[in-house]
């Protein structure tokens, strides 16, 4: 704009309203008297000049100003569905959600999410491929604490957020003591520990659970233990208890005469140790292969025997002695296999010729000596059942029949089935 020299000139802005009656109305901006004019609004701007002497006002054609603007925006931390709460505190392994207050509504925007990393000497720095309104932060993004930001464009303009801190909780140290696999002798037990800077830890394992550092265990199995630290992160150790099996044998039950000498044969470990329910004479004791003798009719022999790990097991066999001086005459074709299969052959024991008029008890014992069946005033056959009426298991039994109050006679029975 020029004007003659000597003239005086004066300028008003205006810019293009509507009123009341939807008419346009070119209102006065208010101190806006310059020939400059500086606005960030938008709107139609026109400039009216007058100038003295003898001059008219003039009004300059509209100027259309457009203001791109991105509204002011901050991060959000999102919830995951399953969370009760957002939290910018994670785990290793774990994620948070971060998202922008404001998102628009077409699609001239476009995001860039940027990271500080480390937090204390790192510059900021775009992320590869985060131009999502969204930003799932995790391990496998930033291996450690960090610092996220969002860099908004709207064609024109750019506009970043204020940063949001996430921080990656470092898990619990923790590992089992005194070491991850150990091997139990049966009914021994073994005191286990989880060393660590753990706040709390909690044992499980097949058949139990245990809260705490340490405790004694004894099952066989994986002991799991976990640790819990701050944030509530959590570490994982494990142990495995096998229990040795010791497998002793203490070898058959034998029938010898009096004053027989019975040649005991151990088997099943390192070191053996014989003894006996009532006195009996023994060659050498800690010999799997001893020599013994026994003073009474019936006698139970016990062998401890100890693995090469050091553990013990037990096994037993009975020795009964036979005086044929005690034996009943015409006695010899007394059964000794009974087979309770139905077919009716052998199905019972039958001890009448034994009991012929006489009041007598009949004892059946397994070869542990626990008794199994028992029949007072004995008049039947014994049919291979205990004393529940449930089938024996195919074996050798042993068997006594008390007669007036007094031994008559005992024996070896065995029981097939199939």
């Amino acid at each position: 704009i020029s004007f003659a020299t000597g003239t005086s000139v004066t300028y008003q802005w205006v810019k293009d309203s509507i009123d009341q009656f939807g008419q346009t109305l070119k209102v006065a901006i208010n101190g806006a008297t310059n020939r400059d004019f500086t606005t960030n609004q938008s709107g139609l701007y026109s400039l009216v000049t007058s100038w003295f002497p003898g001059g008219c006002p003039d009004t300059s054609y509209s100027v259309e100003l457009f203001v791109d603007t991105v509204p002011d925006t901050f991060i959000e931390n999102i919830m995951w569905s399953w969370q009760s709460a957002a939290s910018l505190d994670i785990c290793p392994g774990d994620s948070t959600l971060l998202r922008p207050n404001a998102t628009s509504f077409t699609n001239d925007w476009t995001y860039q999410w940027e990271v500080k990393y480390p937090i204390s000497t790192g510059t900021w720095q775009a992320l590869p491929g985060q131009d999502q309104e969204d930003l799932v932060v995790d391990t496998a993004l930033m291996p450690g604490s960090a610092q996220y930001r969002l860099v908004i464009n709207s064609e024109n303009c750019d506009f970043t957020t204020a940063p949001l801190q996430v921080n990656v909780i470092p898990l619990p140290t923790v590992t089992v003591a005194p070491k991850d696999s150990l091997a139990l002798c049966a009914g021994d037990s073994v005191l286990i520990g989880a060393t660590g800077n753990g706040l709390s830890y909690q044992w499980t394992w097949a058949t139990g659970a245990y809260s705490g550092v340490s405790f004694y265990a004894k099952d066989p199995g994986t002991y799991v233990v976990e640790a819990t630290g701050p944030n509530n992160c959590m570490s994982y150790d494990t142990l495995k208890i096998t229990q040795i099996v010791v497998t002793p044998n203490a070898g058959p039950d034998q029938v010898v005469m009096p004053g027989d000498v019975v040649q005991l044969n151990a088997s099943g470990g390192l070191q053996y140790y014989w003894y006996a329910d009532k006195p009996a004479y023994f060659s050498d004791p800690y010999n799997p292969q001893a020599q013994t003798r026994p003073t009474s009719d019936t006698t139970w022999y016990y062998v401890e025997v100890r693995s090469a790990l050091g553990c013990w097991g037990i096994d037993s066999m009975m020795v009964v002695q036979f005086d044929p001086a005690t034996l009943l005459p015409n006695l010899s074709h007394v059964m000794n296999v009974i087979t309770p299969n139905g077919d009716g052959f052998n199905d019972v024991f039958d001890m009448s010729e034994v009991v012929q008029a006489d009041s007598c008890d009949l004892v059946i014992l397994d070869r542990w000596g626990a008794k199994v069946y028992e029949e007072a005033r004995y008049i039947s056959g014994w049919d291979g059942r205990n004393a529940g009426g449930d089938p024996l298991p195919d074996g050798t039994y042993y068997y006594l029949l008390l007669c007036n109050g007094e031994p008559r006679y005992r024996g070896a029975i065995t029981v097939i089935r199939n």
